[in-house]
C-alpha cells in the first residue's frame, strides 16, 4: 500500500467538502418541562460567542435547507447530506471503518469510501459534545476549484437575533442594521441570566436606534417568527 498516496487522496477529498454546523432547539416532550433552545446554552455562548459578547442568529431549518440545496445541488458525482449529529463512544466509533484499498485506484477507493460512509464520517462526534445538539449540512463537489463562493444566501431563513448578555452597547447599530436588512420586525432580544434562569429582554426600535426595554415584561421563551412589538416611551 502506498500510504502517502492514500493520505494525499483523502486530503484532496476533504478539500472539496463544505460543512455547515448549527445548534438545534431541544423541544420538551411534555407540557411540564421547558424547551432548551439553541440560544439557551451558556457554555456555547462562552465557547463560541466571545464569552457572551457575540450573537446567536435564529434560522428556520426548512428554509435554510432549501437555500443550501439551491446553492449546492446534486449533480454527477457530487452529493449533499443533512441531518442530526450522532454522539457516540469509542466502543462504537463508526469512523474506524477502514478504506478498502485497491492498487492503482487510490482516488476511486477514497471517493467510494466517503460516499458510502458519509453518515458515519460526517455525522458522528464524541459523546462529550452531545449537549450541543448539532445539525449539519455536508456537500461534496469533485470539480470544486476553490473559486466558487462557499456562502449560502440566508435572507429568507433568518427569523431572529439573540444578543449575548455582554454584547457591547456600542455595537447596537450593527445589530439594528442586521435586523433591518433581514426584516426581523422586532425579533431582537438579549440574554439576561439570573443564576441558572435565562430571561430575554426585548428591544424596541426608536428613532433609528435599538432600545432595550428593561422595564418591560421579561420573555422566558423566544418563539420563532413571533415579533415582539413592545411599547416604548422615550424618557423626557
Amino acid at each position: 500500500m502506498d500510504r502517502d498516496a492514500l493520505d494525499e487522496a483523502v486530503a484532496d477529498y476533504k478539500r472539496k467538502l463544505r460543512i455547515g454546523a448549527f445548534c438545534l432547539d431541544q423541544l420538551s416532550k411534555t407540557d411540564h418541562e421547558p424547551s432548551l433552545r439553541g440560544y439557551a446554552r451558556p457554555r456555547m455562548w462562552a465557547q463560541y460567542a466571545e464569552n457572551h459578547r457575540g450573537v446567536c442568529i435564529v434560522l428556520d431549518r426548512e428554509s435554510l435547507n432549501q437555500a443550501v440545496r439551491s446553492k449546492y445541488p446534486d449533480h454527477d458525482d457530487s452529493w449533499v447530506r443533512d441531518g442530526r449529529v450522532r454522539y457516540v463512544t469509542v466502543v462504537n466509533d463508526p469512523t474506524s471503518i477502514a478504506i478498502e484499498y485497491r492498487e492503482g485506484e487510490v482516488q476511486s477507493c477514497v471517493n467510494e469510501y466517503f460516499a458510502r460512509y458519509s453518515d458515519s464520517r460526517f455525522f458522528a462526534k464524541h459523546v462529550d459534545w452531545r449537549d450541543e445538539n448539532e445539525y449539519r449540512w455536508v456537500y461534496f463537489d469533485p470539480d470544486e476549484s476553490g473559486k466558487k463562493s462557499p456562502f449560502v444566501a440566508i435572507k429568507d431563513s433568518v427569523v431572529g437575533l439573540v444578543l449575548g448578555e455582554d454584547y457591547e452597547g456600542s455595537h447596537l447599530p450593527v445589530a439594528r442594521m442586521f435586523a433591518e436588512h433581514y426584516e426581523l420586525n422586532g425579533n431582537v432580544v438579549q440574554c439576561r441570566w439570573n443564576r441558572l434562569a435565562l430571561y430575554l429582554i426585548p428591544f424596541a426600535d426608536e428613532g433609528g436606534r435599538l432600545i432595550a426595554v428593561d422595564k418591560g415584561p421579561k420573555i422566558l421563551d423566544f418563539q420563532v417568527g413571533q415579533a415582539y412589538t413592545v411599547p416604548y416611551t422615550p424618557p423626557t
